[in-house]
């Protein structure tokens, strides 16, 4: 039975797309999986994969880049694993030094860390640029070396960012895994004027909008998931913020509760970094069309927008205008035979052409392929 080894040192243990899909699928395959995190919760076995703890956890960004880092890196030496597959770029310099042990590994890139750099504002604005390109050079020179880059979208071309840029890189997006007990009361939920956004909570992901927007409407908003602690005091000194019921980071099963009680999801994106041109959808917009949920999403990425209106799932917004999200929650539950035939919409278009089981048997092929070439 071989043995690999997942790295995460930013991501929390019941991360959806590295336990729920990756993870579990490899096990499922067969293979015998670890998965290092950082935390301070006790080891334990979930769907056949063993999580690993590193005990310790980081405060602040510089600690978890750093110190966070190394220590997952050490804890995965232990393990003497067949494959080695990390999930975030501050584990890149360890990912070139099992590479250079003879080890088979794997990086995979959650997003284009190039653009968000670019647009990340706790690095001063006029060095952005040169921090960015200094790290996509790093991050080429790596992934020259490694066995494989995964990457969840593709570029327009149909090949994705590492293409030309890695020995291999494959396309494996985040897409919901499909099973039962998805139905969802969206009529009941729409006259509670509930709404929800879960994934990583940011300002360019329109939470900002969103809550005052909800507030407008007298809507409860559901939030769940990673955000910096110094933009929920932002969000918190706003008056909106008493229409937010913020349950912080969950497991998938309490996403799942979120999804039920929830009439409309939103995924208002603002036109900056690497949305304005994403050529896959937030793995939340997916989510939510397996749930049978109407979606509020923005106009742009035009991929978002084309998805909501070919499918007939959703309304397309302008990201920083309050106004028009206003409309659109009003219109929605104005319309409830509109917003509920929408959510069935979206439902149909996820379980035909979205889902996870396709990308799984990629997953599973990639690895096969890696370990045969060293037979």
């Amino acid at each position: 039975m071989y043995k690999v080894c997942h790295m995460t040192s930013a991501h929390p243990r019941y991360d959806p797309r590295i336990l729920e899909k990756e993870c579990t699928s490899l096990a499922k395959a067969g293979f015998q999986v670890f998965l290092i995190v950082n935390d301070s919760k006790e080891n334990e076995q979930v769907n056949g994969v063993n999580i690993v703890s590193t005990g310790m956890t980081f405060s602040g960004r510089r600690a978890r880049m750093t110190k966070g880092a190394k220590a997952v890196y050490k804890k995965a030496l232990e393990f003497n694993a067949d494959v080695y597959h990390f999930h975030d770029p501050e584990l890149l310099p360890y990912g070139l030094k099992l590479a250079k042990a003879g080890k088979h590994v794997i990086y995979d890139s959650h997003e284009d860390c190039y653009k968000q750099i670019s647009i990340k504002t706790y690095i001063p604005g006029i060095i952005r640029k040169p921090v960015a390109k200094i790290f996509l050079n790093y991050e080429t020179k790596v992934s020259q070396k490694v066995d494989a880059v995964i990457f969840p979208a593709p570029s327009p071309d149909g090949n994705t960012i590492f293409h030309g840029r890695s020995k291999r890189d494959v396309l494996i997006g985040n897409l919901p895994i499909l099973g039962s007990d998805r139905e969802v009361d969206v009529r009941s939920n729409l006259s509670q004027k509930t709404i929800c956004q879960t994934g990583i909570l940011t300002a360019a992901r329109g939470v900002t909008e969103m809550i005052i927007a909800g507030y407008r409407t007298g809507s409860k908003v559901i939030l769940a998931g990673r955000i910096a602690d110094s933009y929920l005091e932002t969000l918190k000194s706003m008056p909106e913020f008493v229409c937010v019921d913020y349950r912080g980071v969950v497991k998938h099963d309490e996403v799942k509760k979120i999804f039920k009680e929830s009439a409309i999801g939103f995924s208002v994106l603002h036109n900056v970094g690497q949305y304005k041109d994403l050529t896959n959808l937030p793995t939340k917009v997916y989510e939510y069309g397996s749930y049978g949920i109407p979606i509020i999403g923005s106009v742009t990425p035009p991929s978002l927008k084309s998805f909501l209106e070919d499918n007939h799932c959703g309304i397309a917004v302008n990201a920083d205008n309050v106004d028009e999200i206003v409309n659109a929650l009003d219109y929605l539950y104005n319309h409830p035979d509109e917003a509920v035939a929408m959510g069935m919409n979206g439902k149909a278009a996820v379980e035909r052409d979205y889902n996870w089981e396709n990308d799984a048997d990629k997953l599973t092929a990639l690895y096969k392929e890696i370990l045969e070439e060293s037979v």
